[in-house]
């Protein structure tokens, strides 16, 4: 069974809005497993981008939030 640790102080409430369909918590260990992230290659009228996804068991966090955790992930693997 993984470890879980939860903040002491977590936030009881978050703001919901047009860019946040709903707020959930997920381990580290599950965004860190093989075959959770992938990048898909997304080409606009006027530009290109890489998006970075997190395919959970049931959600897809990709955007902001998935280049968020990717760099998060990034800093806490380096140590």
């Amino acid at each position: 069974m993984p470890h879980v640790v939860r903040l002491p102080n977590a936030p009881a409430e978050f703001a919901i809005n047009n860019e946040v369909e709903r707020v959930f918590s997920v381990a580290l260990t599950e965004l860190i497993r093989p075959d959770t992230f992938a990048q898909e290659h997304w080409v606009f009228p006027d530009r290109e981008v890489v998006v970075p996804m997190f395919y959970l068991d049931d959600e897809t966090v990709w955007g902001a939030t998935a280049r968020m955790l990717q760099d998060l992930l990034l800093l806490v693997l380096q140590k």
